[in-house]
């Protein structure tokens, strides 16, 4: 028995994956390859007790800190995960947009302004914890825990399929 698949559905599917993958792949590679070339070219493992006395407290801050000192690669690469995990998440919001408008400079610019904004607010606000950009770089304020990158994350995915379902809705009625 074969299942009927509705091609616009399918459509709407492949196409959000696609553009989840290259949102992820397009912010994480260069991260990627920086890595690689430091891991290369400069000397690996922790900072030296003359060097500690320059850098007051070598810690990274953040749900991975405790990664920093016992595997520093481990630390490196869930970063690089939460970075594509950051990148397929606003991919998808950029393109559920598409669901309000077909303009490819609105579409483009929305989720770095909304970042950003939303950034400025909250910190004005005192609560930089919560930003949409502390799923970027976790360990950039101190107590950020998994619950302000989960609740950051979900709420943009949640706006996105939300706008994601009205552009399928739109598909099918256009039939």
């Amino acid at each position: 028995m074969k299942y009927a698949v509705d091609p616009k559905l399918s459509y709407l599917l492949s196409k959000m994956f696609a553009c989840a993958v290259a949102g992820g792949l397009a912010i994480t590679l260069p991260f990627v390859v920086m890595y690689g070339y430091t891991s290369l070219s400069l000397p690996r493992g922790l900072p030296s007790p003359e060097q500690s006395r320059i850098v007051s407290d070598a810690r990274a801050l953040g749900p991975f800190g405790a990664l920093y000192r016992e595997a520093p690669d481990a630390y490196i690469w869930s970063l690089l995960g939460l970075i594509f995990i950051f990148g397929v998440t606003y991919a998808i919001f950029g393109l559920s947009l598409s669901a309000l408008t077909e303009n490819r400079y609105i579409i483009l610019s929305t989720p770095f302004l909304m970042c950003n904004v939303l950034h400025f607010i909250l910190s004005v606000l005192g609560l930089p914890q919560w930003s949409p950009g502390v799923a970027f770089v976790p360990h950039w304020i101190d107590n950020v825990g998994w619950i302000h990158i989960i609740s950051s994350l979900s709420l943009v995915l949640l706006s996105s399929f939300i706008l994601i379902g009205r552009m399928s809705h739109s598909l099918r009625s256009n039939v």
